[in-house]
């Protein structure tokens, strides 16, 4: 191929990857630090995926490269499930400037990807921190709900005893008289 062949290809072909694609890799490669992905982003169906999904651990570099974006919002939602906080999110090729007067039409179609990619690179830190909070206020949640089922369980324990001790004295302390 020549390069102006490698650039129309790249952008006119649509990846059959979708931002889906990142689940297994974050489940089976979670220590990865870089990755780079030709995916196309945007509309993904939540409910689909497994439940909960494992994040990336130690990522600190993902780059979608020329990978069509979609939806920005549902990207951010997305990304903010496996990425960690200090991830950063890059996209973008450097072509040779005559490669891009080649095909104008393309051209505008690759800054239009990258201006929405800049969105999902900006937004992904406040929504990614906002989950780690909520993750954090649920795992609080569910230790107290626990903890009070514990006590609850102890005191209906305690009340038994309590009963059957009741029943036992009422039954040694009657009086017959004759």
């Amino acid at each position: 191929l020549t390069l102006s062949e490698a650039y129309n290809k790249s952008v006119q072909e649509e990846s059959t990857l979708t931002l889906a694609a990142l689940v297994p890799l974050a489940r089976h490669c979670p220590n990865l630090r870089e990755l780079g992905i030709y995916v196309s982003a945007g509309g993904e169906d939540l409910e689909t995926l497994p439940s909960p999904i494992a994040p990336f651990k130690n990522l600190r570099i993902l780059n979608f490269g020329l990978s069509r974006v979609v939806d920005t919002e549902s990207t951010v939602v997305f990304l903010s499930q496996l990425c960690p906080q200090d991830c950063e999110v890059m996209s973008g090729v450097a072509w040779p400037r005559s490669l891009t007067f080649l095909n104008e039409e393309l051209s505008n179609l690759t800054k239009s990807w990258h201006m929405r990619w800049e969105e999902v690179r900006k937004l992904l830190p406040l929504v990614t921190r906002d989950r780690m909070q909520e993750r954090i206020h649920r795992d609080m949640r569910d230790k107290e709900v626990e903890s009070l089922r514990e006590g609850v369980v102890s005191l209906t324990s305690q009340d038994g005893h309590a009963k059957k001790a009741e029943n036992d004295l009422d039954r040694h302390s009657s009086c017959v008289i004759a």
